[in-house]
């Protein structure tokens, strides 16, 4: 149970979203393009490599796909599902080239500090089975993508407001 932890959040708050919202296709296409994204660019890579340094790279590209989600498939006003989109692709743009840029001049070779430290985390939780550890924690944030931090972009792109 230790491990599912970081992941029961997410989990909860998708079913919640689901039962409880009128975003259940707009939050079905983004949770398949999610999951396909993080298992090629974060899990596949995690389980030959064992650093976690990919989430970096998946984790941006995720908010332009949560941006082209909200663009393509939302039913809300024109101008505000453009400039909710742009802003959220902008934003992922950014950091998605950042990383890519990183990845390509072997930075992300080496696992990063950040989860290094988070290995320390682990084995004070009692965490040793590190590859199921890295593999929830990189799930984890592939299901943030696709529940809390897709619902505001949505709501955004959902508004009829002209203004």
């Amino acid at each position: 149970m230790k491990y599912a932890n970081p992941v029961i959040p997410y989990l909860l708050g998708i079913i919640i979203l689901f039962t409880q919202s009128d975003f259940d296709r707009l939050l079905s296409i983004n949770l398949i393009l999610q999951s396909i994204l993080f298992v090629l660019v974060v899990c596949i890579p995690i389980y030959k490599t064992q650093r976690m340094s990919y989430v970096d790279i998946a984790w941006p590209w995720g908010l332009v796909v949560i941006g082209i989600v909200n663009y393509l498939y939302n039913d809300g006003t024109g101008v505000i599902i453009i400039i909710s989109s742009i802003l959220v692709c902008v934003i992922g743009l950014r950091m998605g080239i950042g990383a890519i840029g990183l990845w390509k001049k072997g930075y992300l070779n080496k696992e990063l500090s950040r989860y290094e430290y988070q290995r320390i985390l682990w084995n004070k939780e009692g965490k040793s089975n590190v590859q199921l550890a890295l593999q929830v924690d990189a799930i984890a944030q592939g299901l943030a993508n696709s529940s809390f931090l897709a619902i505001p972009i949505f709501l955004a792109g959902a508004s009829s407001s002209e203004t």
